[in-house]
């Protein structure tokens, strides 16, 4: 029965588990983060993201995370790692423009807000934090 169990193993290809583990690490870090538990949500995203770097939700969980903990040049690294890998992540430009702001990084901040506005004009968080960049 376990030789069998381990042969049935060694036929699934090396990626598809780390890519099946990192799946299960980050919606470990998605329920870590629901119960309010940050530390472990963070590690969970990290652990995540060292078995598959091309999570864009990963990222983008990890920088919402380093937010909280105020390491604003960290989760701007992470947000911008998240729309590169895929743009269209509604609330990343929005999450971006934020760390940004709350470095005093106007400019930064500004040109994410517009890209937030640009990537959904209907968005009335995208408006007010840009009318308070310009402001």
């Amino acid at each position: 029965m376990l030789s069998d169990l381990l042969k049935s193993l060694l036929r699934v290809p090396f990626q598809a588990r780390r890519t099946r583990r990192a799946s299960e690490l980050f919606e470990a870090g998605l329920a870590q983060k629901d119960s309010r538990d940050y530390d472990n949500a963070r590690r969970s995203f990290e652990e995540s993201l060292a078995l598959d770097p091309e999570r864009a939700d990963a990222h983008l969980w990890l920088g919402v995370m380093l937010t909280k903990e105020q390491s604003y040049p960290a989760a701007v690294h992470h947000f911008e790692r998240a729309l590169a890998l895929k743009p269209d992540i509604e609330d990343g430009w929005i999450d971006l423009g934020t760390a940004h702001y709350l470095q005093r990084n106007l400019a930064g901040a500004g040109a994410s807000f517009r890209a937030a506005v640009a990537a959904d004009p209907t968005s009335p968080l995208a408006h007010a934090n840009l009318g308070i960049v310009l402001k």
